[in-house]
């Protein structure tokens, strides 16, 4: 069996928490470790609207400056070789040229995947694995995202790439890193070979 693995991008695969809150640092003044987010609705914590977020985030070149999560190409690759088929899928589509960035910014950073999907900012990403097929397989930070495919019933495992803003999702599986999410793909590939 296939097994098709979607990851999110953004604190999944590559950290942009770092960037954007030096980005909002700079546009609002008020300096918040990334550590304490309790949400991802940046623009309640810092006070201003999303508007004023995005726009600090173009300004200072948020998604240009991410850098990969550690072990995060050698867990794409890793997945590759079982022989999944790997998708990203991110909700970059807040910024103007969020499809080219990404792309060019995955073959920089030496990530080889099957496919990418860049979906709006409000979009469900549950609605697009759908529209896809399903997948077994869903890495992501968001609560959002993960609360719709579990509801949807698009995606047979969720699991949640633990952050601080995430704390409160008890209902799906947790890992703490890419690689523990390669081992938990790898438990289940053998476990189905055993039954």
């Amino acid at each position: 069996m296939t097994y098709r693995i979607v990851f999110d991008l953004d604190d999944v695969l590559c950290n942009l928490r770092e960037p954007m809150s030096d980005a909002l640092a700079k546009a609002t003044g008020k300096r918040l470790a990334w550590q304490n987010w309790t949400t991802y609705d940046l623009s309640v914590l810092y006070g201003v609207g999303l508007d004023h977020c995005l726009s600090a985030f173009l300004e200072h070149e948020v998604l240009e400056h991410a850098k990969p999560e550690p072990g995060a190409v050698d867990a794409v690759r890793v997945c590759r070789e079982l022989g999944c088929e790997v998708q990203v899928m991110t909700a970059r589509g807040w910024h103007p040229n969020g499809d080219a960035l990404t792309r060019s910014w995955l073959a920089a950073h030496g990530f080889v995947i099957d496919a990418l999907a860049v979906v709006g900012l409000h979009e469900s990403k549950a609605a697009a694995i759908g529209a896809a097929g399903g997948a077994d397989f869903l890495l992501d930070d968001s609560p959002r995202h993960i609360q719709e495919v579990m509801d949807a019933g698009t995606v047979v495992t969720p699991v949640v790439l633990c952050r601080p803003w995430n704390k409160h999702v008890t209902n799906a599986s947790r890992v703490r890193s890419n690689i523990e999410f390669c081992k938990l793909v790898m438990s289940r590939m053998a476990a189905e070979v055993v039954a």
